[in-house]
């Protein structure tokens, strides 16, 4: 049984770190328009975002984005990874 949750608590814990890849990313093409992942990044990049995009759109259909006159906050990402963490913490005490 602790082979199980330890093995839940790994894959959360890769998840994590997809989401935090994945925010780099983003935070990457958002600085420098002009860069755009080639070669072995953009096969890193489509597999980053391909597992992180499925939980992020059902988040985004539940927490829509937060308007503030021109600009809209997506509170989508701070909620699954914080979900993320609540997780890999509640499997850590069990």
């Amino acid at each position: 049984m602790d082979f199980f949750l330890d093995l839940a608590r790994f894959v959360v814990f890769l998840y994590i770190l997809l989401l935090l890849a994945r925010f780099v990313m983003s935070l990457t093409m958002t600085v420098s328009r002009d860069w755009r992942p080639k070669g072995a990044s953009l096969v890193v990049a489509e597999g980053v975002f391909t597992l992180t995009d499925p939980p992020l759109k059902v988040a985004r259909k539940i927490i829509p984005p937060l308007s503030m006159g021109q600009v809209r906050i997506d509170l989508a990402f701070t909620f699954v990874l914080f979900l993320a963490f609540v997780i890999y913490n509640a499997l850590g005490w069990v």
